[in-house]
């Protein structure tokens, strides 16, 4: 496609602002239209500057804000309004005033909803479904001291909403399925760090949980009640399951879809005319060659403008790999790579204090480094991801030879012992 004609972006948060922004900085100087069903897609920083002066880790980063009007000297914004069905073959959107929209290229940046608790009492005021920054940093703004918060899940968001309530001065519990939380993601090692964290700075975690049910009293939620019959009292419920991507209007469209959008490796979906970015998609990645949900921001900056190269006939690829960043209490935990289901291989293990430093690695069967999880290890996120990128097979024999090698070294065989752990 030229840099005229008509694109039109559906979905008006940050990785449908940052597409919009991205074509216009890459040349696009014809008609570029936003639709968003919001009439105001916009997230206040009230809850970022609250959580600074509180000292809590640094979860909502301004540099992420949605800026949507700020775009509007150069994008025409169509806000608090829905698209209701794709044309692909006659590319043109309806809208739910009953028009047509014509395009030339579209966006889907719809975004994804959070998975729901299923449980009686889950629409109650007072319970905040998470999914993305936006809705946790509407809670946390409302979170004053000494308020008791009941936190569901395991994820990165839900970690990171406890320990910022925590230290806003909220009395904290935080209810997780799995025993370690966030093991499967960060491995054994890591997820009990984690655990022991949050437990010293005053959170009290209950692993192996489930709720049954959320308790009203005066028409809003007043607390939790476990299976098992315990009864946590909460002033907030927060629950982070996860997210599910918005495929509904690309999915009766006809376009493919599998655990999100499927796109390659430059966002381009299954009709040549229709790119995807941000939450919504599943996206090829060249390198480790196989499709990925979006696994943080990194993905949620970079897509957008790989997408507007793609549109504009500058063919790029999306090349970063999986990257998760935490920051818990003073200690950041950085999770680069993805194994892949069903691979089997070994775990390396560097370094035995999270607050000085720790290394993990994960080998494939080759002992090729396929992902790695850090803590307080500054630098060694940007050598890993090289490695990974590079197929390296080959390891080091400890945290500070990792910090001061261009390339990895050998692993010597007593690393092989109790420092490793077989992968199922």
């Amino acid at each position: 496609m030229r840099n005229t004609g008509r694109i039109v972006v559906v979905g008006g948060g940050l990785a449908g602002t940052a597409t919009a922004r991205a074509l216009r900085d890459q040349g696009f100087a014809g008609h570029l239209l936003l639709v968003d069903a919001d009439l105001n897609p916009t997230y206040t920083a009230q809850a970022e500057g609250r959580r600074q002066s509180h000292g809590a880790a640094a979860f909502i980063d301004p540099t992420l804000h949605t800026a949507i009007f700020h775009l509007s000297g150069d994008v025409e914004l169509r806000l608090g309004t829905r698209v209701t069905a794709l044309a692909l073959a006659a590319r043109r959107l309806r809208v739910d005033d009953g028009t047509s929209v014509p395009y030339d290229a579209l966006v889907l940046a719809m975004g994804a909803t959070p998975r729901r608790l299923g449980v009686p009492g889950e629409e109650l005021p007072g319970v905040h479904h998470l999914g993305c920054i936006e809705r946790a940093g509407r809670l946390l703004s409302a979170i004053r001291d000494g308020a008791s918060v009941v936190v569901v899940g395991e994820d990165c968001t839900a970690l990171e909403v406890a320990a910022a309530a925590r230290l806003l001065g909220a009395r904290v519990t935080l209810v997780v399925r799995d025993d370690p939380p966030l093991s499967s993601a960060l491995g054994r090692e890591f997820a009990g760090l984690l655990v022991d964290l949050h437990g010293e700075h005053g959170v009290e975690v209950i692993t192996g949980a489930r709720v049954d049910r959320v308790l009203a009293e005066d028409g809003a939620a007043r607390a939790v009640e476990l299976a098992g019959g315990r009864v946590i009292e909460a002033d907030f419920v927060a629950v982070s399951l996860g997210t599910v991507p918005g495929t509904g209007l690309a999915a009766s469209a006809g376009l493919h879809v599998d655990d999100g959008v499927v796109t390659d490796s430059a966002m381009r979906t299954s009709d040549p005319h229709v790119w995807a970015v941000g939450d919504i998609t599943r996206y090829h990645h060249p390198a480790l060659g196989v499709r990925l949900r979006a696994a943080g921001r990194a993905e949620l900056l970079a897509q957008p403008s790989v997408a507007a190269a793609s549109i504009l006939g500058r063919r790029r690829a999306f090349t970063e790999l999986p990257h998760v960043r935490i920051d818990q209490y003073g200690v950041t935990f950085e999770r680069i790579g993805h194994m892949p289901a069903g691979c089997r291989g070994r775990v390396v293990v560097l370094g035995d204090a999270p607050t000085g430093g720790m290394l993990s690695l994960r080998l494939d069967g080759n002992d090729r480094i396929r992902a790695a999880t850090t803590s307080n290890a500054a630098g060694v996120a940007d050598l890993i991801t090289g490695w990974i990128a590079r197929g390296a097979s080959i390891h080091c024999v400890s945290l500070d030879e990792v910090r001061t090698s261009a390339a990895p070294c050998r692993l010597q065989p007593d690393l092989t012992g109790p420092a490793s752990a077989m992968l199922g």
